[in-house]
């Protein structure tokens, strides 16, 4: 088998990749036609607008041929939009043609009882206990939002090891919460007197489509100035309002000024992941030595 993975500058091709190296394969990232022959099997790991991901292909010459691969029954894994995108149409972008390999229209679910797996919390049933990729979860697990936790980690360059348990068979605000506030506490005391670091630092973090701003001082007075629109589009089972409600625990725990502005953004996964990112990497540059800086960075010498 040879496999190849479409890369199309939206999805999230390095998970994707380490999951299929973990199995003992190792994709090649396809970005013309003309690779389309080299290879056996096809994944196009999706992440974004149905609109946004068909002008890519579109716009790459891979929509004709993706079709002609799919209609003459060679392998092929769509993953998320990935799958939708075979579809002829999509609420999400009315007016935008889809692949059309299936007959109808991509809808959101309506039953209020539905979870998208997409980021937020879900209960897990394991059919298959004894798999590997179970090993020491719980009977019943629940994922929480560890994407967001996972590239805050990522991108700030500070190890996190969080272990939550909430009520989130009530709703997800107090879990969210809780878990800014400890972040910011253990941030706090991680940082001592703060003496040889920058203090001061800031981020535009782009994800597609959204661009979004943060800048922080490690100053000891706790505020959050959180900037976006009213209308700010919900991740899937994500609310946005949860965006700002973990950056406000952390900011008051950690105590330091933390200015967040969405400058522009449709997708609510791209805006929320933007805003983590740009938190992170304003961090980071913050808590960083500065090999100019002796002492602590305050006229007032404590902060």
């Amino acid at each position: 088998m040879k496999l190849g993975m479409i890369d199309y500058g939206r999805g999230n091709l390095r998970s994707v990749i380490n999951a299929c190296r973990a199995l003992g394969h190792d994709p090649t990232l396809i970005t013309s036609p003309e690779q389309l022959e080299e290879f056996t099997h096809l994944i196009f790991p999706g992440q974004g607008a149905f609109g946004d991901c068909m002008d890519s292909l579109n716009r790459l010459g891979l929509a004709d041929p993706l079709r002609e691969w799919i209609e003459a029954g060679k392998p092929y894994f769509g993953i998320c939009v990935g799958f939708q995108l075979l579809f002829e149409s999509s609420e999400e972008c009315p007016g935008t043609k889809g692949l059309s390999i299936f007959k109808g229209h991509v809808k959101r679910f309506t039953s209020t009882g539905v979870k998208i797996p997409h980021m937020g919390w879900n209960a897990v049933e394991l059919k298959k206990p004894e798999s590997p990729f179970w090993k020491e979860l719980e009977e019943t697990p629940y994922f929480y939002f560890d994407h967001m936790l996972t590239l805050f980690s990522r991108h700030s360059l500070i190890d996190l090891e969080v272990e939550v348990n909430g009520d989130v068979d009530v709703d997800f605000h107090h879990t969210v919460e809780d878990t800014g506030i400890v972040i910011g506490e253990c941030l706090r005391e991680a940082l001592g007197d703060k003496s040889g670091i920058r203090r001061y630092g800031h981020a535009y973090v782009p994800m597609d489509e959204t661009l979004s701003r943060t800048v922080v001082d490690l100053s000891n007075r706790p505020q959050l100035e959180f900037n976006a629109p009213a209308d700010t589009p919900d991740a899937q089972n994500f609310p946005f309002t949860l965006v700002e409600e973990f950056c406000r625990a952390l900011a008051a725990n950690l105590r330091c000024n933390l200015h967040i502005e969405l400058l522009y953004g449709r997708d609510g996964h791209h805006i929320a992941e933007s805003i983590f990112k740009s938190m992170a990497r304003a961090l980071r540059t913050a808590a960083e030595n500065d090999p100019r800086m002796k002492g602590i960075p305050s006229t007032k010498e404590v902060l």
